[in-house]
């Protein structure tokens, strides 16, 4: 499973340092994961996936009570790759596109 998470804490102007402990969180929690310029991807069984998320909520409530959280879930059975190989499974479409 993959999960993308998004969160807009109001009332904060800068997210960097939250989102660099939340990477460290991650860390220890064992799942794949890959920063983005607009959310973080998640990966791992459904149950590590649930927990990350969770985990994530939990420290964003810890520093404010007001969260705003997009989960987006990529559930799919029939291909296991890595956040690097679906990403360089793109980039190599583009590619071929770019010299047909």
């Amino acid at each position: 499973m993959i999960a993308e998470i998004s969160v807009f804490l109001p009332g904060q102007s800068h997210m960097s340092p939250h989102l660099a402990k939340l990477l460290s969180r991650l860390d220890t929690l064992g799942v794949e994961h890959r920063l983005g310029p607009a959310g973080t991807a998640i990966r791992g069984e459904s149950d590590q996936v649930f927990h990350a998320i969770r985990a994530a909520h939990q420290f964003f409530k810890d520093i404010s009570p007001d969260l705003v959280m997009n989960i987006n879930l990529i559930d799919r059975k029939s291909e296991h790759h890595s956040l690097r190989e679906a990403i360089d499974a793109v980039l190599e479409h583009r590619k071929e596109a770019v010299h047909a």
